[in-house]
């Protein structure tokens, strides 16, 4: 993850598990761009996923993929600078400026409000940026309740989304194996 947090297990198993359910390749990121912010981090993946990849799958919680390529558009125009200059001589902290900055120049802001959205931004930004040819794909995943199925799959709609139907069962099984060496490997972690 691009959060700095601990591991919950080792990269071995963390690995194993990933093939395990379903996976084809597991790369690592060089600790400097896993501890860096989410413009770094992205930029690392893109560039090394960039030589043999033609899409990038992430998540993202409101914006679609428009919306995060036309950000990440403006993020690199030439007009932004000197927007987000403007921003920060009103005393506006980094984030809040960057964000009306964007509100300055037509765009919504509030789509680098929210952790993935701002991250799936930055790859968005970083596929234009180094030229690869790779398609930034949207990832979401809702369990909803039936007799909300309708409306989600309206909204859904609005931002091209395609279904799948993955019975919960299937994943289960598939990680259930998996879930138990991830316990026990925590269960044995000694400090």
């Amino acid at each position: 993850t691009q959060r700095g947090e601990a591991a919950f297990a080792d990269k071995w198993l963390r690995a194993e598990a990933a093939v395990r359910c379903g996976a084809d390749l597991v790369l690592e990121l060089p600790i400097t761009a896993s501890l860096s912010s989410a413009e770094g981090f992205a930029q690392e993946g893109v560039r090394i996923l960039g030589e043999f990849c033609k899409a990038l799958c992430f998540g993202a919680e409101t914006a679609g993929k428009d919306t995060l390529l036309a950000t990440a558009k403006a993020l690199l125009s030439d007009q932004f600078p000197e927007a987000l200059h403007r921003e920060l001589d009103k005393g506006l902290s980094f984030p809040a400026a960057r964000q009306a900055a964007l509100e300055a120049m037509g765009l919504e802001g509030d789509t680098l409000t929210l952790p993935n959205d701002i991250l799936a931004t930055e790859y968005c930004k970083a596929i234009l940026e180094l030229g690869v040819t790779m398609e930034p794909m949207e990832l979401l995943i809702v369990e909803v309740p039936e007799q909300y199925v309708g409306a989600v799959i309206e909204k859904l709609g609005s931002r091209k989304a395609e279904l799948e139907n993955i019975p919960k069962e299937k994943v289960k099984e598939v990680c259930k194996e998996n879930l138990d060496k991830i316990k026990n490997g925590i269960r044995d972690f000694r400090f």
